[in-house]
């Protein structure tokens, strides 16, 4: 998801522009998350010059909801990023010979190499992007085994796991029985993880959100209702 950052202080934002009749440019709040409604054909700058006269408001509602505001990680050692349960920590090497970044995890460390040639600015683009690759490619095999064994555990199968980056959803479940999930569900504590492949394995079952589905998430996860709420407090903080 795009993120707007100013004063060190950054949101996620979803664009929603519409063919019909609208002629303005609104904003909202949701799950903290930042809301643009705009005409089609309007450029961007417009819209940006917008969003930045309302910084303030939007820094208001966020607190009022007591949402928490991400702050972009600068790539430098000794920060540290969340693998399910664990604080994983930077440890950055900075060398002549090599052209590309790279990033191994040893000893519950990432240890990035960068070429001493990137400025700052390219150094956080790169090895955001190649993180993002990184756990990606870990959430493909740590999230279908957790599909899996919550599967087993109701008693059904599911035909395919899809692993994405979703703009304003965690995971879903097709009526043919294809579950797509969240990357970013590594970046959260590990029982936030187990509720969202627990809420969509049960849609296995019950396609609804009636009753007889929450029964059913319930059996696998009896704190579920504070999972949820977990995730609409902290969701926004779960980027890279």
């Amino acid at each position: 998801m795009p993120i707007l950052q100013k004063d060190n202080i950054s949101i996620p934002y979803f664009l929603d522009l519409s063919n019909r009749k609208r002629r303005t440019i609104t904003l909202g709040l949701r799950d903290g998350k930042l809301v643009i409604k705009a005409p089609s054909k309007i450029p961007w700058s417009l819209i940006e010059k917008f969003v930045w006269e309302q910084w303030g408001w939007i820094l208001k509602q966020l607190q009022n909801q007591k949402q928490i505001v991400v702050e972009k990680k600068q790539f430098q050692t000794g920060e540290s990023i969340n693998l399910f349960d664990k604080i994983v920590k930077f440890e950055i090497t900075s060398l002549k010979d090599i052209s590309n970044p790279k990033v191994y995890m040893i000893d519950d460390t990432f240890q990035i190499i960068v070429p001493e040639s990137f400025s700052q600015i390219q150094k956080q683009t790169e090895l955001r992007k190649l993180l993002k690759l990184w756990y990606i490619h870990h959430a493909d095999d740590l999230l279908k085994k957790k599909v899996e064994y919550f599967s087993s555990k109701l008693n059904v199968k599911c035909k395919k796991v899809r692993i994405k980056e979703v703009s304003t959803i965690w995971g879903s479940c097709s009526r043919n029985g294809d579950i797509t999930l969240n990357w970013r569900l590594l970046l959260a504590p590990e029982v936030i993880a187990d509720y969202v492949v627990i809420h969509e394995v049960s849609h296995l079952i019950h396609h609804h959100h009636r009753k007889t589905f929450w029964d059913c998430v319930f059996s696998l996860d009896r704190e579920y209702k504070a999972h949820i709420k977990w995730l609409k407090k902290n969701g926004n903080t779960l980027h890279i």
